[in-house]
């Protein structure tokens, strides 16, 4: 990972930033390998190649799959400072772009929104991410009798392998 630039941070910020990115970058690395998924080219190394529809749609998919080393899913409170931290790299590097005001990253504001919204209004209690209630609602539907293509299309899922 490249120096952060001039920017200074707090120490623990800087490492947490540094972790991010090294996580962001496995996934990326592991997702791109799978055949059944879309690549993921938007590479935070490469600031000068970043454009924000392509960064969005690859923060989404970042916040939604991404899972700790056990296994378990992130709370949707540190998904947010995820994010945010994932942009103070990016204003360190001379991108000033606001994630969750700039109208270009709507889907990812709604991506890391709804997961909250829709855990409270189903009164769940626990912290909960999009992989898991999408996880969820997939099993739910199979135990419901309904097809496997069906499921698939309606969660994503490119393959019938859940």
């Amino acid at each position: 990972m490249k120096e952060l630039a001039h920017k200074s941070f707090a120490v623990e910020t800087h490492k947490k930033i540094h972790w991010i990115l090294h996580m962001y970058n496995e996934w990326r690395l592991q997702r791109n390998k799978h055949p059944d998924c879309v690549p993921i080219k938007c590479d935070l190394d490469k600031m000068q190649h970043i454009e924000k529809k392509p960064l969005c749609n690859a923060l989404c998919h970042f916040v939604s799959e991404i899972t700790k080393v056990n296994g378990e899913d992130y709370p949707p409170k540190i998904l947010y400072k995820i994010i945010v931290c994932i942009q103070m790299y990016l204003e360190s590097k001379g991108l000033f772009w606001k994630f969750f005001e700039d109208e270009q990253f709507t889907d990812l504001k709604f991506t890391v929104n709804n997961v909250m919204n829709l855990c409270k209004s189903a009164g769940f209690d626990g912290n909960f991410t999009n992989h898991s209630l999408r996880s969820t609602s997939a099993t739910r539907m199979y135990q419901s009798g309904i097809e496997e293509q069906v499921i698939a299309e309606i969660t994503g899922h490119r393959s019938l392998c859940m």
